[in-house]
């Protein structure tokens, strides 16, 4: 007989991970129905429920996982339900609901950037997961979840939350109740979660999971299904990248951006350097600002502009900045080189 799990209420506070993992560990990798009814609740006991679930399914590959939507699967609720299992099956009269996932925090712009870098990359592993099971692609999933999506009955199957659907006791199932009924049950858990949450404690799990959740999230995406789910799409180049996931590609882009303007700024400062300390030898200056144009580095062209200095140096007539004796230099009439002026990079 399968072991019976049963994840009803709150998750976070109502529904434990270490229980539920308990109970996990109690069906020694047999058979396993889980029933599910919860309007959501903490994003990391949500996370850790769906942890246990995949691995319970990876250790124990015959086991058969059941699933089973009875009442309300909102939120972390619904991300839980996306965990690998053999079949996931929706009562009737079930509600579903997708969103992004949000939280209660404070602090200054720093800490609320790190808390919204954390948001938005536990959306997109969200997101990968719902595309997974459903086969649409991110970009849909994606505005489902900004849209905060709501389905009753046969739209969760329509959608491909669900493999099936089974009738349910309820002989009067009305859509607007069942959905007001869901809204207001969703809306007394994100009330009673503002107060119970310790924000400390959230911001440093979040912290400390900020890093991990990228690697994850590209290990999903790296088989990101196309636009029209037929093909996995393995990503090779920026080009793939952005076809398959446009958030993750503007992050890179940005990233690379970055990183080649702090690049150029250090080659051009390297060589401005360099002109202050050859300023005094025409051909040494002319060199570097060609190379500051056309893209060549210190090291390119250090061996030449020393040995330039080193040829000014042993010339027996002092050499001034035109690069020409001084004498030369008094009876030029203004049209002689000049070097220049420095350009700050910003």
């Amino acid at each position: 007989m399968a072991k019976k799990i049963l994840i009803s209420g709150e998750i976070g506070w109502d529904v434990d991970a270490a229980d539920i993992s308990a109970q996990f560990a109690d069906a020694k990798g047999g058979d396993v129905d889980i029933d599910i009814a919860s309007p959501g609740g903490d994003v990391f006991t949500g996370i850790e429920i769906y942890n246990v679930i995949r691995d319970y399914k990876r250790e124990n590959p015959s086991a058969q996982i059941l699933m089973t939507l009875k009442g309300l699967g909102a939120s972390m609720a619904s991300y839980i339900m996306m965990a690998p299992a053999d079949m996931v099956v929706a009562e009737d009269n079930a509600v579903f609901m997708i969103h992004n996932p949000w939280c209660f925090t404070a602090g200054d712009y720093h800490e609320m950037e790190e808390t919204g870098q954390f948001l938005s990359g536990l959306a997109s592993l969200m997101a990968d997961a719902y595309a997974k099971k459903t086969g649409k692609s991110k970009a849909e999933i994606q505005t489902l979840m900004d849209n905060e999506t709501w389905l009753f009955g046969d739209e969760i199957k329509a959608a491909g939350f669900v493999d099936d659907m089974v009738k349910s006791d309820d002989d009067k199932k009305d859509k607007s109740q069942a959905l007001a009924a869901a809204r207001l049950q969703f809306g007394a858990m994100a009330n009673a979660a503002q107060k119970k949450t310790d924000i400390k404690a959230f911001r440093e799990k979040a912290a400390a999971m900020i890093h991990e959740i990228p690697a994850a999230h590209t290990a999903v995406s790296n088989t990101q299904k196309n636009d029209k789910g037929d093909n996995d799409m393995e990503i090779k180049s920026l080009a793939d990248l952005k076809t398959a996931n446009a958030a993750v590609y503007k992050e890179a882009v940005d990233e690379i951006s970055k990183e080649a303007v702090a690049k150029e700024r250090e080659r051009v400062n390297a060589l401005s350097d360099l002109k202050v300390k050859a300023a005094k030898v025409g051909d040494a200056v002319s060199l570097i600002d060609e190379a500051i144009k056309d893209g060549r580095d210190v090291s390119e062209i250090a061996g030449q502009v020393t040995d330039m200095v080193l040829a000014a140096a042993d010339s027996p007539e002092p050499v001034n900045a035109s690069g020409v004796p001084d004498e030369a230099a008094n009876e030029n009439d203004g049209t002689a080189y000049q070097p220049i002026g420095m350009v700050p990079v910003k």
